[in-house]
């Protein structure tokens, strides 16, 4: 072997060691990003039930590791949209447009708002009615009313992670019986 093959050799072989190089710094700083929006991944989602007073609720929580951006909030009643601004930014219209029961809290996230990871959002209470008596024959009855009304809802919350990625959680009372 001459000294230019062995040249060439080393070249060939110093170049090689440099694309393997540049390939795993490339391919770990991909997982590294990968792994950044994993760790602020926010997961949205619907507690339906009874609080601690006995009241009836719905909640929206975040169950993920990072913040939750609310990019847009939709209110079914019956299959038929029903927009929130509307509604003037309460829950009361919609209710009253299903039946006469409504909700004593409510509220609906604004589009940009935050929620913090483990954050809960208080959508619906039934509040006072249930938990004055709550094994009363007329607790049992606006309870029912209250189910009633919710059976025709169905609540799309669209939402987006730091990073941008986009996602949508719904939430149905008889999709939430049925699981």
């Amino acid at each position: 072997m001459d000294a230019a093959t062995i040249s060439t050799i080393t070249a060939i072989s110093s170049v090689a060691i440099a694309l393997a190089a540049f390939f795993v710094a490339w391919w770990t700083g991909h997982v590294q990003r990968e792994h950044a929006k994993l760790s602020v991944l926010p997961h949205l989602d619907f507690i339906y039930g009874n609080t601690s007073t006995g009241s009836l609720a719905l909640l929206l929580i975040n169950n993920g590791v990072g913040p939750a951006v609310i990019t847009g909030f939709d209110i079914f009643v019956a299959g038929a949209l029903i927009k929130p601004a509307a509604l003037l930014g309460t829950w009361y219209s919609a209710f009253a447009a299903a039946d006469d029961s409504a909700p004593s809290k409510e509220n609906v996230p604004s589009v940009g708002q935050y929620i913090r990871a483990r954050e809960k959002f208080l959508l619906l209470d039934a509040g006072s009615e249930l938990s004055l008596a709550p094994n009363t024959d007329e607790a049992v009855n606006v309870a029912r009313r209250y189910e009633a009304s919710l059976a025709k809802f169905t609540v799309c919350v669209n939402y987006r992670s730091l990073y941008g990625q986009q996602f949508q959680t719904s939430w149905c009372l008889s999709a939430h019986a049925k699981a």
